[in-house]
């Protein structure tokens, strides 16, 4: 089994945690005139803004993202054709849900018609 450590074909495996490690430190007492919660949604700005530099998690899936049609299927990102082979499969799955409505819904309405033997000339269709 392949370790996540090693990059294939040049390619780097991330790991979301990878965002963690670029959250800044925690600092051990809130400031006591702050309002609760700013020093958390500072931190969370700081690793937004750090994940978006150069370099950072949420940059470099937006350039695997940027690069993938260009490089065709055997150099994308693996995390591109996973997404795009369960975004397949669900569209799949969606279309065969559809398809078994109407099938069903054309079965109901053969089913549910009256097989009428009337003798010619009696008029046996008004009551369907």
């Amino acid at each position: 089994m392949q370790s996540n450590d090693k990059p294939i074909n040049g390619q780097e495996n991330p790991s979301f945690l990878d965002l963690l490690n670029q959250l800044p430190p925690v600092s051990p007492a809130p400031e006591p005139n702050s309002k609760p919660g700013t020093q958390q949604l500072a931190r969370l700005r700081t690793a937004w803004r750090k994940s978006w530099e150069e370099g950072g998690f949420l940059y470099e899936r937006w350039e695997d993202l940027f690069q993938a049609r260009r490089l065709g299927w055997h150099e994308m990102a693996n995390w591109i054709k996973a997404l795009l082979g369960l975004a397949g499969i669900c569209a799949v799955i969606v279309l065969l849900d559809a398809a078994g409505d109407i099938v069903s819904a054309l079965l109901h309405r053969l089913l549910a018609t009256r097989t009428v033997i009337e003798p010619p000339g009696i008029d046996a269709t008004s009551d369907l």
